[in-house]
This record gives structure tokens, sequence and C-alpha cells, in this order.
């Protein structure tokens, strides 16, 4: 009886001994999730070659100070991107500038002709813009993690293309006003539309060919019905920027805010370029291992011609821009350092 009721004391001591050590321990904090919204579904190019890479390394970096979890466009599309990380829908979000509907005036640079065509050193040239306060005002409500400007953008078409006599009078589909102002003053006739509409488009004749990046042609299989490409003269560089909801990074710890730094900035941008240039590689050797595939190289005297007929819409853009001469020259400057290693 003695034995039971020291055995039923010791437990209970144990239990309230247990009670009070777990009362003085704190409950293990739950990591922060970030949703981060991409435009791209599992499975497609970039989700799986740009932005589930980001994603796991960035996670690895925080050591569970936060969880990064990527969520996809039921949540958040190209046109609505924007307006969802800034009212905290989404915490961080990668923004193609062009369709957001938010006015990139300044930031729409990349996407002029003829200027630049190598994805590091222009994503460079494009941090350092907003470095210097010339375009920080487009981005005044977000925490702007980097910027890119790629891939580069040629033609696609279902003939060769070797002189812009080729392309006069062509049918050729455009991306933006931009675009479809260098077709216009190269000959051809620019027309609107989604790249999802391509393929189909080619096949008809509706258009005979299109602005496009090698990893577009591989997305949506225009190679099939289209398959001369001529990348010598660049048709601008698409620009992007990775953001973040300012009050989603005000409630991180100092370390994870330390760890999202260590993800911003000019060394991001030119890492986010240079995955953009590595995709755009691969995808055009890609191309080239079909061995029906052909890319046109124009002789050096062609390319100064296409250059030329160009300049007047790099001239628009610098009469039509606020401060556009300014942004232009200190872009061309920037992306020749850059190229440079500086």
């Amino acid at each position: 009886m003695v034995s039971a009721r020291r055995s039923l004391i010791s437990a209970a001591a144990a239990a309230a001994l247990t009670g009070l050590l777990g009362a003085s321990l704190p409950a293990q904090a739950e990591p922060v999730v970030l949703k981060f919204a991409v435009l791209t579904a599992p499975g497609t190019i970039p989700h799986e070659h740009i932005w589930a890479p980001w994603t796991k390394r960035i996670n690895e970096a925080a050591q569970g100070e936060f969880q990064i979890e990527m969520v996809g466009p039921a949540i958040a599309n190209a046109t609505n991107v924007w307006g969802r990380c800034i009212n905290g829908v989404v915490d961080v979000a990668t923004v193609v500038l062009g369709p957001s509907g938010q006015p990139f005036t300044k930031s729409n640079i990349t996407n002029l002709p003829g200027l630049m065509s190598d994805d590091a050193a222009a994503s460079v040239a494009f941090w350092r813009l907003y470095a210097k306060g010339l375009i920080a005002e487009e981005y005044k409500d977000v925490k702007l993690l980097s910027l890119a400007a790629g891939p580069n953008l040629g033609l696609t078409s279902t003939k060769p293309i070797t002189s812009i006599d080729d392309i006069k009078g062509a049918k050729i589909r455009s991306i933006g006003k931009v675009s479809g102002d260098a077709l216009t003053v190269l000959g051809a006739s620019p027309i609107a539309l989604p790249f999802s509409e391509v393929y189909q488009s080619l096949s008809r004749g509706v258009i005979s060919g299109g602005v496009v990046s090698n990893f577009s042609i591989m997305s949506f299989k225009s190679a099939e019905v289209a398959k001369n490409h001529m990348f010598d003269v660049s048709f601008g560089m698409g620009p992007t920027a990775l953001i973040m909801n300012k009050q989603s990074y005000d409630k991180l710890s100092a370390k994870g805010k330390a760890v999202i730094d260590s993800f911003s900035g000019e060394q991001a941008s030119r890492n986010m370029g240079a995955a953009w240039g590595k995709l755009d590689t691969e995808m055009h050797a890609e191309l080239m291992s079909k061995g029906d595939q052909k890319f046109t190289h124009l002789s050096p005297a062609e390319i100064e011609r296409w250059q030329t007929m160009l300049e007047p819409v790099r001239a628009a853009w610098v009469k039509d821009t606020p401060d556009g001469a300014r942004l232009l020259q200190t872009l061309k400057a920037d992306y020749a350092a850059a190229l440079a290693g500086k």
C-alpha cells in the first residue's frame, strides 16, 4: 500500500515537473510563409528552369526564418500581379512589366530594338538605372528585389530572312507598341497576337513570322511551322521585375531581411539575367539539334542597314519619354561597362 502511494506521488511529481518545464519553454515558432506569385504553371520551361530553382536557393539560405511557397496564375496573373503584391494577396511576385497595366514608361527602355542582346549585362544596366534614381519612382510602392531584361528577341519566319527586303509587306506578330513600331519602319505589317495564337496563325498563313525568343519558340512549338530564325538584330529585351510587399518585408526578423537583401540588388539582377541567358542558349541548342531549323546570320553591312532604319524608333522613344535622352545614354554606357565586366 505504501509502495503504491509512493508510486502515485512520484508520478504526480513527475507530471507536475514536466508541466512546469513545458510551461517555461517557448513554443516552437512556425516559419513565416511567403506566397510567391509566378506567372507560369508547373512543368513549363520558365517555371522549372528559373523560378523553382530560385525558390529552392532562397529557402535554403533562409534556414527556417521564412519559407517561400510558389503560387500560380490562379492567384495572380500577368495583368493583376502588381496590385496583388501591393495589396498583400501575395508577398513576392515576378512581374512582366509590359502587360502589368502599370505606367512603366521609363523601364520599358529595354524594349527598344537594336540596343542590347546580352541578358546578364542588360539586366545589370537596367538595375543601375534604378540604383541611380532614374527609374526609382516607378517602384516606390514595392520592395524591389531585382530587375531583368531578356531574353533577347529576334524574328522567326516561314521564309528565310537574309535582308530587310525579305520582311517588307509581311504580316509579322509584334509584342507591344515598340516592336510594332520597329516592324513598321522596316516595312512589315505588325499584327498584335498573344503567343498562344502564333502557331495556328503561322500554320494558316495569317502571319508569316513573329517577334520571338528561343524559349518562346520551344514553349509554343512554333518551330514546327516556322523554321527560319534571325537574331542578329535585337527586337528588344522584355523588362521584368521581382518585387516584394513592403509590409511583408518589414515583418521579417533581422535574419530574414538579411536573406532577402542578399537575393536583391545588382548581383541578383545579374544572376537573374544570366539565368535567362543560359535558358535561351539551351533552347537555341535544342532547336539546332532538330536539324531542320535555319538561323540566318546577316552580313555586317546588312546589320548596319537594319540599325539605321531602326534609329527613328529609338529617337521617338527618347522624344516621348521624360528624361529619355539621359536614360538612353546612361543605359548604353552601363551596358557597355557590364559587358566589359565592370
